[in-house]
Formats: structure tokens, sequence, C-alpha cells
């Protein structure tokens, strides 16, 4: 399982990956997208890591567990 920093060096190089294809054009834009999300995830998995040491292995796991995570309440619809 992805430990914090883990999930912080996918953030960093998604984020990286983001960049480069927002440069390159509208033609990657939905590659970008697609690493803008999976950027959130590991933001998400993140903070499961670091108040509970929950590792959602999918999901539907990490959907059911916002309902216990305050910090995620603002994004958890």
């Amino acid at each position: 399982m992805p430990d914090i920093a883990a999930h912080q060096r996918q953030v960093t190089h998604n984020r990286q990956v983001v960049t480069h294809l927002q440069a390159a054009g509208t033609d990657y834009l939905d590659w970008a997208v697609t690493a803008m999300f999976y950027t959130a995830l590991h933001l998400i998995d993140q903070v499961f890591a670091h108040s509970s040491s929950f590792h959602p292995r999918n999901h539907l796991q990490r959907h059911a567990a916002f309902g216990r995570e305050p910090q995620l309440a603002p994004i958890n619809h």
C-alpha cells in the first residue's frame, strides 16, 4: 500500500504531466483532465492514509469512506 510520501510523489508527477499536456495545446486536454482526476485521487488517499491509515483498494471503498472523514466533507457529494 502506498504511504503518504508515495502518494505525494505521484501527485507531483501527475501535476508535471498535466503541465506538459497543457503546454502541448488542445489536442491532449482529455488526458490532462484524466491526470488531474488521478491527482485528486492521490490527494484524497493521502488524507485517508494520514488520518486513519486507510488505503482504499478501489473507488467503491474510497466512496464509502468519505463519510468518515470530516476533511473531505466539502467534496463529498
